[in-house]
Protein backbone atom coordinates (compact mmCIF):
# COMPACT_ATOMS: atom_id res chain seq x y z
CA UNK A 1 0.00 0.00 0.00
CA UNK A 2 1.45 3.51 -0.88
CA UNK A 3 1.64 6.45 1.63
CA UNK A 4 -1.36 7.74 -0.65
CA UNK A 5 -3.45 4.83 0.15
CA UNK A 6 -2.88 4.21 3.40
CA UNK A 7 -3.76 8.07 4.04
CA UNK A 8 -7.21 7.93 2.12
CA UNK A 9 -7.88 4.28 4.08
CA UNK A 10 -6.76 6.04 7.67
CA UNK A 11 -9.19 9.35 7.01
CA UNK A 12 -11.60 7.11 6.19
CA UNK A 13 -10.97 4.81 9.87
CA UNK A 14 -10.36 8.46 11.75
CA UNK A 15 -14.04 9.26 10.62
CA UNK A 16 -15.57 6.41 12.06
CA UNK A 17 -13.98 7.47 15.32
CA UNK A 18 -10.71 4.77 15.31
CA UNK A 19 -8.52 5.91 17.71
CA UNK A 20 -5.06 7.22 16.84
CA UNK A 21 -3.03 4.55 17.94
CA UNK A 22 -4.99 2.23 16.50
CA UNK A 23 -4.90 3.79 12.84
CA UNK A 24 -1.16 3.70 13.45
CA UNK A 25 -0.70 0.54 14.42
CA UNK A 26 -2.92 -0.31 11.45
CA UNK A 27 -0.90 1.06 8.93
CA UNK A 28 2.16 1.15 10.27
CA UNK A 29 2.72 4.70 10.89
CA UNK A 30 3.54 6.99 13.56
CA UNK A 31 1.10 8.64 15.81
CA UNK A 32 2.65 12.07 14.73
CA UNK A 33 1.59 11.31 10.96
CA UNK A 34 -2.00 10.22 11.44
CA UNK A 35 -2.31 14.18 13.35
CA UNK A 36 -0.02 15.42 10.77
CA UNK A 37 -2.59 14.18 8.20
CA UNK A 38 -5.61 15.05 9.68
CA UNK A 39 -4.39 18.45 10.65
CA UNK A 40 -3.44 19.03 6.68
CA UNK A 41 -6.14 17.66 5.24
CA UNK A 42 -9.28 18.58 7.12
CA UNK A 43 -10.18 15.60 8.79
CA UNK A 44 -13.88 15.48 10.64
CA UNK A 45 -14.99 12.65 12.91
CA UNK A 46 -18.75 11.57 11.93
CA UNK A 47 -21.22 14.04 13.45
CA UNK A 48 -18.48 16.68 14.34
CA UNK A 49 -18.87 20.39 12.46
CA UNK A 50 -16.57 22.54 11.76
CA UNK A 51 -16.40 26.41 11.31
CA UNK A 52 -17.44 27.36 7.70
CA UNK A 53 -14.33 29.44 7.18
CA UNK A 54 -11.71 27.02 8.05
CA UNK A 55 -13.68 24.09 5.97
CA UNK A 56 -13.56 26.89 2.96
CA UNK A 57 -9.36 26.42 3.96
CA UNK A 58 -8.83 22.80 4.87
CA UNK A 59 -11.08 20.67 3.02
CA UNK A 60 -9.20 18.77 0.56
CA UNK A 61 -11.33 17.24 -2.46
CA UNK A 62 -11.96 14.17 -2.92
CA UNK A 63 -10.07 12.23 -6.14
CA UNK A 64 -11.66 9.48 -7.86
CA UNK A 65 -9.13 6.62 -6.57
CA UNK A 66 -9.88 7.93 -2.89
CA UNK A 67 -13.49 7.18 -3.66
CA UNK A 68 -12.63 3.85 -4.93
CA UNK A 69 -10.21 2.99 -2.17
CA UNK A 70 -13.11 4.12 0.13
CA UNK A 71 -15.58 1.92 -1.90
CA UNK A 72 -13.18 -0.98 -1.25
CA UNK A 73 -12.88 -0.34 2.82
CA UNK A 74 -16.67 -0.05 3.16
CA UNK A 75 -17.04 -3.14 1.04
CA UNK A 76 -17.33 -6.54 2.86
CA UNK A 77 -14.20 -7.82 1.94
CA UNK A 78 -12.13 -9.00 4.85
CA UNK A 79 -9.18 -6.56 5.81
CA UNK A 80 -6.48 -8.94 4.79
CA UNK A 81 -8.39 -9.55 1.12
CA UNK A 82 -8.74 -5.40 0.69
CA UNK A 83 -4.94 -5.46 1.70
CA UNK A 84 -4.65 -7.82 -1.15
CA UNK A 85 -6.60 -5.48 -3.61
CA UNK A 86 -3.96 -2.76 -3.32
CA UNK A 87 -0.75 -4.97 -2.98
CA UNK A 88 -2.19 -6.30 -6.57
CA UNK A 89 -2.33 -2.95 -7.75
CA UNK A 90 0.81 -1.91 -6.74
CA UNK A 91 2.88 -5.01 -8.35
CA UNK A 92 0.18 -6.55 -11.06
CA UNK A 93 1.63 -10.13 -9.19
CA UNK A 94 -0.76 -12.55 -7.24
CA UNK A 95 1.96 -14.48 -6.26
CA UNK A 96 3.67 -12.07 -4.46
CA UNK A 97 0.69 -9.67 -3.35
CA UNK A 98 -0.34 -13.00 -1.32
CA UNK A 99 2.79 -13.17 0.18
CA UNK A 100 3.08 -9.19 1.53
CA UNK A 101 -0.60 -9.91 2.97
CA UNK A 102 -1.16 -13.27 4.01
CA UNK A 103 2.93 -14.82 3.77
CA UNK A 104 2.60 -18.55 3.90
CA UNK A 105 5.19 -19.20 1.16
CA UNK A 106 5.66 -19.59 -2.39
CA UNK A 107 4.02 -22.60 -2.93
CA UNK A 108 0.83 -22.34 -1.31
CA UNK A 109 1.02 -18.28 -2.40
CA UNK A 110 1.63 -19.58 -6.05
CA UNK A 111 -1.91 -21.18 -5.74
CA UNK A 112 -4.02 -19.50 -3.63
CA UNK A 113 -2.75 -15.91 -4.91
CA UNK A 114 -4.72 -16.95 -8.43
CA UNK A 115 -7.85 -18.45 -6.69
CA UNK A 116 -7.91 -15.08 -4.58
CA UNK A 117 -7.65 -12.67 -7.61
CA UNK A 118 -10.13 -14.92 -9.57
CA UNK A 119 -12.74 -14.18 -6.90
CA UNK A 120 -15.28 -12.14 -8.65
CA UNK A 121 -15.83 -9.49 -5.60
CA UNK A 122 -11.86 -9.43 -5.50
CA UNK A 123 -11.98 -8.59 -9.35
CA UNK A 124 -14.78 -5.96 -9.03
CA UNK A 125 -12.88 -4.20 -6.95
CA UNK A 126 -9.94 -4.31 -8.65
CA UNK A 127 -11.85 -2.81 -11.60
CA UNK A 128 -13.21 -0.25 -9.49
CA UNK A 129 -10.01 1.20 -8.79
CA UNK A 130 -8.49 0.97 -11.83
CA UNK A 131 -11.30 2.91 -13.95
CA UNK A 132 -10.99 5.24 -10.78
CA UNK A 133 -7.25 5.83 -11.98
CA UNK A 134 -7.59 5.82 -15.75
CA UNK A 135 -10.62 8.80 -14.88
CA UNK A 136 -7.79 10.71 -12.53
CA UNK A 137 -5.48 10.58 -15.65
CA UNK A 138 -7.95 12.86 -18.01
CA UNK A 139 -6.70 11.27 -20.99
CA UNK A 140 -9.44 10.44 -23.70
CA UNK A 141 -9.07 8.09 -26.80
CA UNK A 142 -8.93 10.99 -28.82
CA UNK A 143 -6.07 12.44 -27.10
CA UNK A 144 -4.08 9.53 -27.69
CA UNK A 145 -5.58 9.59 -31.53
CA UNK A 146 -4.30 12.98 -31.82
CA UNK A 147 -1.18 12.65 -30.36
CA UNK A 148 -0.06 9.78 -33.10
CA UNK A 149 -1.41 11.96 -35.70
CA UNK A 150 0.77 14.55 -34.63
CA UNK A 151 3.75 11.94 -35.27
CA UNK A 152 2.88 10.96 -38.28
CA UNK A 153 2.57 14.38 -40.04
CA UNK A 154 5.95 15.60 -38.38
CA UNK A 155 7.90 17.42 -40.54
CA UNK A 156 12.20 17.82 -39.76
CA UNK A 157 11.92 20.89 -41.10
CA UNK A 158 9.88 22.15 -38.12
CA UNK A 159 13.16 21.30 -36.16
CA UNK A 160 15.79 22.83 -38.47
CA UNK A 161 17.17 25.46 -40.21
CA UNK A 162 19.18 24.58 -43.04
CA UNK A 163 20.04 25.83 -46.48
CA UNK A 164 22.98 26.62 -49.17
CA UNK A 165 24.57 29.66 -51.00
CA UNK A 166 26.81 30.01 -53.84
CA UNK A 167 29.89 32.42 -53.99
CA UNK A 168 32.00 33.13 -56.83
CA UNK A 169 35.47 32.18 -56.18
CA UNK A 170 38.11 35.26 -56.52
CA UNK A 171 41.90 35.56 -56.13
CA UNK A 172 43.94 38.79 -55.76
CA UNK A 173 46.83 38.73 -57.40
CA UNK A 174 49.98 40.38 -55.78
CA UNK A 175 49.84 44.51 -56.41
CA UNK A 176 46.22 44.49 -57.43
CA UNK A 177 43.70 46.24 -55.97
CA UNK A 178 40.99 44.02 -56.56
CA UNK A 179 40.45 40.39 -56.56
CA UNK A 180 39.53 38.65 -59.92
CA UNK A 181 37.31 36.22 -60.60
CA UNK A 182 38.86 32.66 -60.77
CA UNK A 183 37.65 30.96 -64.16
CA UNK A 184 37.94 27.01 -65.18
CA UNK A 185 39.65 25.66 -68.33
CA UNK A 186 36.45 26.81 -70.23
CA UNK A 187 35.98 30.17 -68.83
CA UNK A 188 33.56 29.93 -67.01
CA UNK A 189 33.69 31.36 -63.28
CA UNK A 190 34.17 28.57 -60.28
CA UNK A 191 31.38 28.81 -58.15
CA UNK A 192 31.72 27.52 -54.19
CA UNK A 193 28.55 26.15 -52.75
CA UNK A 194 28.38 26.52 -48.88
CA UNK A 195 25.71 24.85 -46.54
CA UNK A 196 24.47 25.61 -43.04
CA UNK A 197 22.46 23.38 -40.30
CA UNK A 198 21.61 24.32 -37.19
CA UNK A 199 18.57 23.46 -34.61
CA UNK A 200 16.08 25.80 -33.95
CA UNK A 201 15.56 27.17 -30.00
CA UNK A 202 13.69 25.25 -28.05
CA UNK A 203 11.20 27.75 -27.32
CA UNK A 204 9.99 27.68 -31.15
CA UNK A 205 9.22 23.85 -31.36
CA UNK A 206 7.22 20.97 -30.44
CA UNK A 207 9.30 18.72 -27.99
CA UNK A 208 6.67 16.48 -27.47
CA UNK A 209 7.74 15.52 -30.98
CA UNK A 210 11.64 14.87 -30.34
CA UNK A 211 12.52 11.14 -29.72
CA UNK A 212 16.03 11.69 -28.46
CA UNK A 213 18.80 14.12 -28.76
CA UNK A 214 22.29 13.28 -28.63
CA UNK A 215 25.61 14.94 -29.50
CA UNK A 216 28.33 12.58 -30.42
CA UNK A 217 32.47 12.91 -32.38
CA UNK A 218 30.41 13.86 -35.27
CA UNK A 219 28.48 16.41 -33.27
CA UNK A 220 24.40 17.00 -32.57
CA UNK A 221 21.69 15.10 -33.85
CA UNK A 222 18.09 15.02 -33.55
CA UNK A 223 15.28 11.81 -33.75
CA UNK A 224 11.58 12.45 -34.35
CA UNK A 225 9.24 9.65 -33.22
CA UNK A 226 9.11 6.69 -36.44
CA UNK A 227 6.42 8.74 -38.41
CA UNK A 228 6.11 4.96 -40.50
CA UNK A 229 5.07 3.60 -37.24
CA UNK A 230 2.52 6.72 -36.66
CA UNK A 231 0.81 5.91 -39.86
CA UNK A 232 0.73 2.22 -39.92
CA UNK A 233 -0.74 2.56 -36.56
CA UNK A 234 -3.54 5.00 -37.54
CA UNK A 235 -4.22 2.41 -40.81
CA UNK A 236 -4.69 -0.47 -38.24
CA UNK A 237 -7.10 1.62 -35.98
CA UNK A 238 -9.28 2.82 -39.08
CA UNK A 239 -9.21 -0.74 -40.97
CA UNK A 240 -11.17 -1.76 -37.60
CA UNK A 241 -13.63 0.75 -38.55
CA UNK A 242 -16.19 -2.01 -40.02
CA UNK A 243 -19.31 0.78 -40.83
CA UNK A 244 -18.13 4.09 -42.70
CA UNK A 245 -20.95 5.67 -40.69
CA UNK A 246 -19.04 4.95 -37.30
CA UNK A 247 -16.95 7.30 -36.13
CA UNK A 248 -15.74 5.72 -33.04
CA UNK A 249 -12.50 3.96 -33.15
CA UNK A 250 -11.35 0.56 -30.93
CA UNK A 251 -8.50 1.20 -29.00
CA UNK A 252 -6.59 -1.88 -27.16
CA UNK A 253 -4.51 -1.28 -24.49
CA UNK A 254 -1.95 -3.67 -23.24
CA UNK A 255 -2.85 -4.04 -19.51
CA UNK A 256 0.32 -4.93 -17.60
CA UNK A 257 0.64 -8.69 -17.16
CA UNK A 258 1.22 -10.68 -14.04
CA UNK A 259 5.06 -11.91 -13.46
CA UNK A 260 4.77 -15.38 -12.63
CA UNK A 261 8.39 -15.26 -12.18
CA UNK A 262 9.00 -12.07 -9.86
CA UNK A 263 8.47 -13.71 -6.55
CA UNK A 264 11.23 -17.15 -7.27
CA UNK A 265 13.95 -14.83 -7.26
Amino acid sequence: MTDAEKRIAAKHDYVLGMKYKDIADKYGVSLNTVRSWRTRYGWQRNGVKKDAHIRSKNVCTKTPTGAAIEQLNDSNLPDKQKEFVLEYLRLYNATQAYLNVFGGGYKVANVCGSQLLAKPSIQEQIRNIREAKLKELAIEPLDLIEDVVKEAKADIGNYLEFGSWAENLTKKQYGEEKPKPVVDTDGNQVVIHHSYLYFKDKDSVDTSLIKKISEGKDGATIELYDKTKARDKLLEWLKEQNNDNDTSVNINFDIPKEDKNASKS
